[in-house]
């Protein structure tokens, strides 16, 4: 399944500069829900970056118990600053769980202290609430970024009324 968007007009503030990117983990009730163990996404793009999800599906050494982690890594030997938060869609794609907004850099790949190219939610979901939102047996994790970078050279675009 693909999903796209077309805007018409120019965005509300609210959603000036922000991107989405809709990952789907299949086949989420049969992932290991070992502590500290993870599947991570294909990497995908966003402001010129490169970044990858991972879900812990049994939750990391300090997730409260029954909770599910994920942590957002930048991929790029560059580092960036950036806005970011996720949300979890049921089957009428409905976002259902919300966690709070971060502002964090993130080092780029290689750096003197890599794990801070990575960031983790450590108690993103209740496992149990998750099973009840999987669509067709996925997961699906919307993972929403605005650029807080003064970079210049990123470009971003905002559709413009036609005239």
């Amino acid at each position: 399944m693909s999903t796209s968007r077309v805007e018409v007009g120019t965005p509300s503030v609210s959603l000036s500069g922000w991107t989405t990117t809709e990952v789907c983990f299949h086949g989420f009730a049969n992932l290991s829900t070992t502590r500290g163990e993870y599947i991570e996404s294909p990497t995908f793009s966003c402001f010129g970056h490169q970044w990858l999800l991972r879900l812990f599906a049994g939750g990391l050494p300090q997730s409260d118990e029954g909770y599910i982690a994920v942590a957002l890594t930048n991929k790029t030997n560059k580092s960036f600053k950036v806005e970011y938060g996720y949300s979890t869609k049921d089957a009428d794609g409905k976002g259902v769980i919300h966690v709070p907004l971060y502002t964090k850099d993130f080092a780029e790949v290689g750096a003197q202290a890599p794990r801070y190219n990575s960031r983790c939610n450590a108690n993103f979901a209740n496992r149990t609430t998750i099973m009840e939102l999987l669509v067709d047996g996925s997961l699906v994790i919307e993972v929403r970024m605005k650029s807080m970078s003064t970079d210049k050279s990123i470009t971003q675009f905002y559709p413009s009324a036609l005239t």
